[in-house]
């Protein structure tokens, strides 16, 4: 069930000034809000040997433009993360000022069943929902309990793609693009694989009867180009495949990462660029 919120974003920025979206706002939510029973402490795996794109999923919670914009980071960009769960640094989309978050415990919101509620992670390391965490906490989000360690993360529903790029990131320069005036095939820069050059993202727009496995107001991670077709990651990973997405071939995209088009998973699909163009509404990418 996808759900829409009445209030998008009800948090601030880190610097204690109000959001002010610039671009397309995604909102899609894969299920219902769960009740908080509490917070869970959790294992001391924040992030392996690396930070891997196919790791952040998305959980009960609007923040698709955040989940995305973590695998594309991870994907193009990985020395952009935080080595450590803390302290974690953000961008400011709208001054561009840095500034730093403290998480002092690693523990998170979780059901009355001790599920995760929210961001979860396909290896069960901690980084996606350590990320969304600090991230609702340096937004100055309410608070669950008054504890200053524990934001309501529900409110960092609704946010453009592009600004999740540069908070996660913390590249100052843009390029976005909308599918009817670009070409998503030469607009986005990419290496000799295909494989996307810096962070990027998609995001969809409201269509009257969307196909499976295509959410209205989503943002997808776009991991790059295999011949003509757009390869992406959808931060709902549970999902199906859209209709017209490539069956067969094998994308070398980077050295150890080859994907297989008829078994990909994790969310990944690859769709023609007419395909890509009559589902999405905008794309776009960061770099230094």
């Amino acid at each position: 069930m996808i759900v829409k919120p009445k209030e998008k974003n009800a948090c601030h920025d880190g610097d204690g000034s109000s959001v002010t979206e610039e671009y397309p706002v995604s909102y899609a939510c894969p299920c219902n809000p769960k009740a908080l029973a509490g917070w869970a402490p959790q294992a001391a795996t924040y992030r392996g040997p690396a930070f891997f794109y196919n790791e952040p999923v998305q959980g009960c919670c609007g923040d698709c433009y955040f989940v995305a914009a973590l695998s594309s980071v991870a994907w193009a960009a990985p020395t952009q993360l935080s080595l450590t769960a803390s302290p974690i640094t953000f961008r400011d989309p709208v001054t561009g000022h840095n500034s730093s978050v403290t998480l002092d415990a690693i523990d998170l919101p979780v059901d009355a069943a001790n599920t995760l509620i929210y961001a979860r992670s396909s290896s069960g390391k901690t980084w996606p929902m350590l990320y969304e965490k600090a991230y609702a906490k340096w937004k100055n989000c309410r608070l669950t309990d008054g504890n200053p360690d524990h934001p309501d993360i529900s409110q960092i529903t609704g946010g453009a793609g592009i600004n999740g790029l540069i908070c996660v990131s913390g590249y100052a320069h843009l390029a976005q693009f909308l599918t009817g005036g670009s070409n998503i095939l030469t607009a986005i820069p990419k290496n000799p694989t295909g494989k996307t050059k810096y962070p990027s993202v998609a995001w969809t727009h409201d269509l009257l009867s969307p196909p499976a496995g295509i959410l209205n107001d989503h943002t997808y991670s776009i991991l790059g180009f295999y011949g003509n077709y757009v390869v992406l990651r959808n931060p709902v990973t549970a999902l199906a495949k859209p209709p017209g997405s490539l069956n067969s071939g094998v994308w070398n995209a980077a050295p150890g990462v080859s994907i297989d088009m008829a078994t990909a998973a994790d969310g990944i699909f690859a769709l023609s660029a007419a395909d890509f163009n009559k589902y999405f509404y905008g794309f776009g990418y960061v770099n230094p």
